[in-house]
């Protein structure tokens, strides 16, 4: 026992009676003199080992500074105190807390006092606490110029400690989006075990959820959902079964919109279970953990969100213990108090995943497959902070302005006293299509909200109104379009120089959508923005959307290929090479293509090889742009130049005429 260090003097301590017996030795009731007092406490003095042979006096001493480091460490309500370490007759004696009122034991069993049902359920709630309370404490650390959080594993048996570093090295191979960093493990000091990893700079889900003052989307719960969804994929594709999967385990990134799971390191032995999210054949199978055990515990997870109640909150802890051997199928529903919507296909398969019988739960790669053909899963603007001002009504659309007010991690999760809202200006557009070409649209959104480029229009996200249509929330353009600017304001005189610079732009914008595989398919002067006094181009209303809108193709067959004119929708690069040919000669004609003709013989004029007349444009002055306007609307698609060619070609043409800044047409 020499490597146990005393800390109070064996003087201030005065022993008296015999109390009971604890682990290691004797427990007597003392006095201590203090500097202030004297307190009554508990004295456990260590049995005297001497006779014992030294390996196992050597285990023996181990084991009590286990203990000793153990209880120093410990500080909860729920757990007596450790006071120091003293000695007496040259043994050790650790000093504790006393309890006034003896053990539960000998309350239970040599009392004739009556104890009410609540009572016995609130002792083993506070002895639920202390068990539940974790293994592992954290705390953030700089490491390699970057903040991380170190989990420092408080009790574990030497024997793992191999089993872990081996793990940990397994984990770090991991690599999702969705599943937290980890860096490598450690030792402290103190030898006690620790894990790097992954700072997380927003809350977990846990805190999020059950924080009144956060204002959280429906979507985003969805959104959110389906990542930790993901991540579980790929985990069970790895053979890799999560051991304490629960919302306090789902950390939150990049302004609440990125969720990631952490604490998947799992050795039996480190591990800390929160009961509630447990499923009910971990206690038929001795505490086994498998694939479908995650699948029932994502499932409380997702009800726990979408109610923002925490699970069996009306239940005591012992109480959900006594009834997790008997669930039938929908007691769990009942218990939560959660009702099922029949027609709601993301209540069922949450039901699905709740079935008393594992085997029949769907497998993490089915739920991910059924809600990523969910489009509510692609939904990240809440109608609900659309403040609609004016109505714009055409032939082609239905557009409408409204104020966004939204935060930075836009207008999902927000605080009640958030005083740095945005409110911005945008600009609806609905879109009024079965289902399917709904998903078809929604499929291409994530790329287009990663678009980045001084003359594509910001797409914000996409919502979903009352009607349930889908509405796309893009950048609103004061300037309005450029149709507008040519054809609806005749008085105002446009130079050359400015139709040059709108056309140089519209080309740059085309040329990167074409380098991110992204058609348009409907480029007109309508989806052309005017920003900063007309002076910046965007484009807008690119990609799938376009499919969708059978009005609109009288108003865009001026701008159709030959090849799409045919009926089949043969939509290329150089489909939109050739209306941008069309879209050239509108902006420098200042005139409406084909305007003298049916529209319904339009189509049919332009498989016939018949262009826009560009009389007036022969002479010196135009002499390097016409022939890029008839390269682009050459009637094979295959004779066009690329959108890089083009600019190339254009940029060319406008060093021509910079001389020429004074000359206009009107």
């Amino acid at each position: 026992m020499d490597k146990i260090v005393t800390s109070v003097s064996s003087n201030e301590i005065q022993i008296r009676e015999r109390i009971g017996y604890g682990s290691y030795g004797v427990v007597h009731k003392a006095l201590w003199q203090t500097e202030l007092e004297v307190i009554t406490i508990a004295v456990k003095i260590i049995e005297d080992k001497s006779q014992d042979s030294e390996t196992e006096k050597i285990r023996f001493e181990k084991n009590i500074l286990r203990e000793i480091e153990n209880l120093q460490k410990c500080t909860h309500p729920n757990i007596i105190t450790l006071y120091g370490v003293s000695k007496y007759s040259d043994n050790i004696c650790l000093l504790f807390e006393y309890a006034d009122c003896g053990s539960l034991y000998k309350f239970l069993h040599r009392t004739k006092r009556e104890v009410s049902m609540d009572e016995r359920i609130d002792w083993m709630l506070q002895c639920a606490k202390m068990q539940l309370r974790g293994i592992t404490d954290f705390c953030t650390a700089i490491w390699k110029n970057k903040k991380i959080v170190v989990h420092k594993i408080k009790d574990y048996f030497e024997e793992d400690e191999k089993s872990f570093f081996k793990e940990i090295r397994n984990l770090k191979r991991l690599n999702h989006s969705n599943i937290i960093t980890l860096y490598g493990a450690s030792k402290y000091p103190d030898n006690r075990l620790c894990v790097l990893s992954e700072f997380a700079d927003c809350d977990s889900l846990y805190d999020c959820i059950h924080d009144d003052d956060f204002k959280i989307s429906y979507y985003q719960i969805l959104r959110w959902m389906l990542q930790c969804a993901k991540a579980l994929k790929y985990l069970h594709t790895k053979k890799i079964v999560h051991r304490s999967l629960s919302s306090r385990n789902l950390l939150l990134f990049d302004k609440y919109r990125v969720l990631k799971i952490s604490n998947i390191y799992q050795v039996k032995k480190f591990r800390s279970v929160p009961d509630p999210y447990l499923a009910p054949e971990y206690w038929d199978t001795n505490g086994k953990f498998t694939e479908k055990g995650n699948i029932f515990s994502f499932a409380i997870i997702f009800l726990e969100v979408m109610t923002r109640k925490k699970p069996f909150e009306l239940y005591r802890l012992m109480e959900i213990f006594s009834v997790a051997h008997n669930l039938k199928n929908d007691d769990l529903l009942d218990l939560i108090h959660m009702e099922i919507n029949e027609s709601d296909t993301i209540m069922q398969i949450i039901k699905k995943c709740l079935n008393r019988n594992p085997e029949n739960r769907p497998t993490m790669k089915r739920i991910v497959s059924f809600l990523g053909c969910d489009y509510r899963f692609r939904i990240n603007v809440d109608h609900a902070d659309l403040g609609f001002t004016t109505f714009t009504d055409s032939t082609c659309e239905t557009l409408c302005t409204a104020l966004w007010r939204r935060s930075e991690s836009n207008g999902l999760v927000k605080h009640d006293f958030d005083t740095d809202l945005i409110t911005t200006k945008v600009a609806l557009k609905e879109i009024d299509c079965n289902k399917k070409m709904i998903w078809e649209i929604m499929r291409e959104v994530p790329k287009i909200l990663g678009l980045a480029h001084e003359n594509i229009a910001t797409l914000y996200g996409v919502s979903l109104n009352y009607l349930n249509k889908i509405c796309m929330v893009v950048e609103y353009a004061k300037c309005r379009t450029l149709y507008h600017l040519l054809h609806c304001r005749k008085y105002k005189r446009i130079l050359f120089r400015e139709k040059l610079n709108w056309i140089q732009q519209c080309a740059k914008g085309l040329e990167y959508l074409h380098g991110k595989n992204i058609i348009h398919r409907g480029l007109t002067t309508r989806s052309l923005l005017l920003f900063d006094n007309c002076r910046k181009l965007k484009i807008a209303d690119f990609g799938k959307m376009n499919e969708v809108e059978k009005i609109r193709t009288d108003l865009m067959c001026c701008y159709l290929a030959p090849e799409v004119c045919m009926g089949k929708k043969n939509y290329s690069e150089k489909s939109d090479v050739f209306s941008f040919g069309i879209i050239f000669w509108e902006v420098i004609q200042r005139e409406k293509p084909f305007s003298d003709w049916d529209l319904h013989d339009i189509s049919e004029h332009i498989k016939r090889g018949i262009r826009p007349d560009i009389y007036n444009l022969i002479n010196d002055d135009y002499s390097g742009i016409v022939p890029i306007m008839e390269c682009c609307w050459r009637q094979s698609s295959t004779d066009r130049p690329t959108m890089s060619e083009v600019r190339r070609d254009l940029n060319y043409s406008i060093k021509r005429y910079d001389h020429q800044s004074n000359c206009c047409i009107s």
